[in-house]
């Protein structure tokens, strides 16, 4: 009896142990599928970008001085072109203002280059930090802890379509302005 009683013991903590051990696995197996179900997720950076109003206005708006600028330069260009053929017929000290000039039109365009470019990147970085903080409140609505963005949609490594939030982040840029 002693004998049967002690294989019973060892054949029911040989069953526990089998039990725990099976217990374990079904729990990592869950973990496991609810992990890969919450990331990794990514946008498609240009996409997303173009449906922010913010960064639209921005674009918009360093295009068209971008447009001014060349007009600028153009009547800039043909006032020093004009001149410079009037001078070009006399060869005495004129090549020393025509020398002026070429320098002056070169600081003309750096300053020009540079006022645009000062104040169209201020507006870029607060663009990107109001962009940033709608991408932060998105993801914490939608429990993503990582958001990666993909440029031409590119990614090294997704879980399929799932992993793509871009139409999704899309629609919630579109109810922020409403």
């Amino acid at each position: 009896m002693w004998k049967n009683w002690k294989r019973m013991k060892n054949k029911l903590l040989l069953c526990l142990l089998a039990v725990l051990f099976s217990a374990a696995s079904f729990a990592a197996s869950v973990f496991l599928l609810v992990n890969q179900k919450s990331g990794p997720f990514f946008i498609e950076s240009s996409k997303a970008l173009e449906a922010d109003a913010q960064m639209v206005a921005i674009n918009q708006k360093i295009a068209l001085q971008d447009e001014i600028l060349k007009k600028q330069e153009q009547v800039f260009n043909d006032s020093i072109t004009k001149l410079l053929d009037t001078l070009s017929v006399r060869r005495g000290e004129e090549e020393k203002l025509i020398d002026l000039m070429n320098l002056e039109s070169n600081i003309f365009r750096h300053k020009m280059i540079d006022s645009i470019s000062t104040a169209s990147h201020d507006e870029v970085n607060k663009a990107l930090e109001s962009f940033n903080e709608k991408a932060k409140a998105f993801s914490q609505k939608n429990g993503i802890g990582v958001l990666f963005g993909s440029g031409s949609n590119f990614v090294v490594y997704g879980t399929g379509t799932k992993a793509d939030v871009t139409n999704k982040f899309v629609e919630f840029l579109g109810r922020e302005h409403e």
